[in-house]
């Protein structure tokens, strides 16, 4: 189905025609319920929420009006097939497939820059267990002395 809106959305671009102009330029004869939808509601159907298949004539109508009947068919026999797929076997929208390349990239990313914090973190924890480590004998040499009677050895930085 997106690439169907794609389509359709590209078409009006390319005539430079509008959505608000587009839906001026719609006749009642566009629709079988004889009826324009509303703006906001074309709006909706552009965006590819339930887009019906004669608001995609309508569409190539309104976009290349010189064209002949021939060309027309031919421009919208592979959409009719796209249409006709969305509309029996919609594809999953959580399909890893269906994720634009750029997206996937950001996943990918996201799961990289994940893995570089947790491994600055289990670093950050074995420096902490080292440094209580460190205090821990630099105590017990500090007892060990006071023990012995010898004087406090000097820390060295």
């Amino acid at each position: 189905m997106n690439l169907l809106v794609e389509t359709v959305r590209s078409w009006l671009d390319d005539a430079c025609v509008t959505v608000t102009g587009f839906h001026h330029r719609l006749t009642d004869d566009h629709f079988h319920d004889q009826h324009v939808p509303p703006l906001r509601k074309l709006r909706d159907l552009l965006s590819g929420a339930d887009l019906p298949w004669e608001l995609v004539e309508a569409a190539a109508d309104v976009c290349f009006t010189g064209e002949s009947a021939t060309q027309t068919e031919a421009r919208l026999a592979p959409l009719r097939e796209l249409w006709e797929i969305a509309q029996t076997a919609p594809a999953a929208a959580v399909s890893s497939d269906a994720l634009p390349s750029v997206a996937r990239e950001l996943l990918e990313a996201k799961d990289r820059t994940m893995a570089a914090y947790q491994e600055i973190d289990r670093a950050r924890q074995a420096f902490q267990a080292s440094e209580h480590g460190r205090l821990q004998a630099l105590q017990m040499a500090t007892m060990v002395f006071v023990l012995l009677g010898q004087p406090r050895p000097r820390l060295r930085i």
